[in-house]
């Protein structure tokens, strides 16, 4: 049992000396290296998109330059771990008038110092044919008519004047009209239309348009929709509106539409043969229509 003890105190007391005289190894200091530049190795797989698809970085390889004069190579897998952000970001939305003949910056740590561009970008316009709302029916006021128009690309509606333009066609009588849509910015060169109707108002009344005939400037009395005989070869007859106020007027000679006798409201009749004639005035105001006729006979 002594003998036990001694060993244990001299082994202890040598261990002591060698630790005196040797001591423990040093330590060796880390080495901390600093990034101080940063630079395309190779550039994205895909440079070139349309308005509306999806950025993809795949491809895109970096290289980090440190101050001990050592690269690194990373891809697109390590930028997160490495601190490095892209702008425009992985499955970002591309938009023709924002990415356009841009590049895609690389920065580290948001440092503007440490960052790099690649090859432009190309976001071309999305060329397509907007879905055009249908409008409702219109009613004629005297003006042009221009309903708000409301256009798609699929399910997104589009800003007038910022991804197209409108024009109105045939927008002011009653009738159909039509609406061209041209695309613009993000959507040169895309197209589309649509129609509404104009309808002629409820509250406006033409009157019903009678019809008188003149024989060398005379009036002969004539009854709506009756007939009257007149003698052959002696003058001129002239028919005429009597009543109405109307934006349009059209004559008709047994089915045929006759010029106007000059300014006036009124078609000469220079047929002075044989023959029955009906004669047919149309008239139109705000795209509502009514008709006068008469027979007449020239014996």
């Amino acid at each position: 049992m002594k003998k036990t003890k001694f060993s244990w105190a001299l082994t202890l007391a040598v261990f002591c000396l060698v630790f005196a005289f040797v001591g423990c190894p040093e330590a060796k200091p880390t080495v901390i290296r600093s990034m101080v530049g940063i630079a395309i190795k190779t550039q994205p797989d895909k440079l070139t998109y349309t308005h509306g698809d999806t950025f993809d970085l795949a491809g895109l390889e970096v290289t980090l330059i440190y101050d001990d004069t050592t690269e690194e190579y990373i891809t697109v897998t390590d930028f997160t771990t490495k601190n490095i952000t892209t702008s425009p970001e992985q499955d970002d939305t591309l938009v023709h008038l924002t990415h356009n003949n841009q590049p895609v910056t690389i920065t580290y740590n948001d440092i503007p110092q440490l960052a790099a561009t690649t090859n432009n970008l190309t976001v071309n316009p999305k060329v397509i044919t907007f879905a055009v709302d249908s409008i409702l029916a219109q009613t004629y006021t005297g003006n042009s008519l221009t309903p708000d128009v409301t256009v798609k690309d699929n399910t997104e509606i589009l800003t007038l004047n910022t991804d197209y333009t409108v024009e109105y066609i045939n927008n002011t009588n009653a009738g159909t009209a039509t609406v061209n849509v041209t695309g613009t910015g993000n959507y040169t060169g895309s197209s589309g239309s649509t129609t509404f109707t104009v309808i002629p108002p409820s509250d406006i009344d033409i009157g019903s348009p009678s019809v008188r005939i003149y024989l060398n400037g005379s009036t002969i009395p004539l009854t709506e929709g009756g007939s009257t005989q007149i003698t052959a070869g002696t003058g001129t007859y002239g028919v005429s509106i009597a009543t109405g106020i109307y934006s349009q007027i059209i004559w008709y000679l047994n089915g045929s539409i006759v010029p106007q006798w000059g300014n006036r409201t009124a078609v000469v009749l220079t047929k002075r043969v044989g023959g029955t004639y009906l004669v047919t005035v149309e008239t139109i105001a705000g795209g509502a229509r009514n008709t006068g006729t008469h027979i007449f006979v020239v014996e």
